[in-house]
């Protein structure tokens, strides 16, 4: 086999290797974007290998004289120019709103989501949330410790997951007690998140109760001016 052929089947196997590489990035993505991926600079990440790959498609098929490597390099051009098109946009959006280069939590390590790049966003939840615990935070860190996933509570509660993370990360950053700890890709309860859960849906639970008394006495309240009513109507 002569040195030019011996590079053109070399050029071949890794071109093979980057369809490989090509496939699994997109369905990763396809999948991340399912769960409610968050915009982030790290997007451009994604542009630098696939501008290579598409000149290295064109000179591969300049060399082999392939008429659907060149097509292939020409469609992969095109999706290259779009997918920057896109990010660009989307980065001159991020900067402008404040919302893509804040990312104070990722420094504390409070935020028990699937990836890291929601943190930019639960940030700026966190920004926005009252100081004192609500019932809605405890809401949030129950669906997420019966689920022991963040995206699969967040739908669950129809919230979005920036929100669930940053509701998560106030009661962890407040009490200075880590609820959850990282588990493969998914969580788990600590010990102290353990021991809040008991007390979290016992509070849920007198809340209900508290809801269920107070919804009797609006009714009773509505049944007493009913029967009132009646018998004003009945003595004229």
């Amino acid at each position: 086999m002569s040195l030019p052929a011996l590079a053109r089947s070399d050029g071949a196997i890794l071109w093979g290797y980057g369809l490989w590489w090509l496939l699994l990035a997109v369905l990763t993505t396809a999948r991340y974007l399912r769960e409610g991926l968050p915009f982030n600079v790290g997007w451009w990440g994604f542009t630098s290998p696939l501008g290579v790959y598409s000149v290295a498609t064109l000179a591969l098929a300049l060399q082999t004289h392939l008429t659907f490597l060149l097509a292939t390099g020409g469609a992969l051009v095109v999706c290259l120019t779009v997918l920057r098109t896109i990010i660009a946009a989307r980065t001159a959006h991020g900067a402008w709103t404040r919302r893509l280069f804040v990312s104070p939590c990722l420094l504390s390590g409070a935020i028990p989501g699937d990836f890291e790049a929601d943190a930019v966003l639960a940030c700026h939840e966190l920004s926005r949330i009252d100081p004192r615990m609500t019932l809605e935070q405890l809401r949030v860190f129950v669906a997420v410790a019966e689920r022991q996933h963040v995206t699969r509570a967040a739908k669950a509660l129809h919230l979005a997951q920036s929100a669930a993370s940053a509701a998560i990360a106030t009661l962890e950053a407040r009490h200075g007690a880590k609820l959850f700890h990282l588990v493969g890709r998914g969580i788990e309860l600590t010990e102290a998140g353990l021991l809040f859960l008991v007390e979290a849906r016992a509070v849920l639970a007198r809340a209900v109760s508290a809801e269920l008394v107070l919804s009797e006495l609006g009714g009773l309240k509505r049944s007493t001016l009913a029967m009132q009513a009646s018998k004003t109507i009945a003595s004229c």
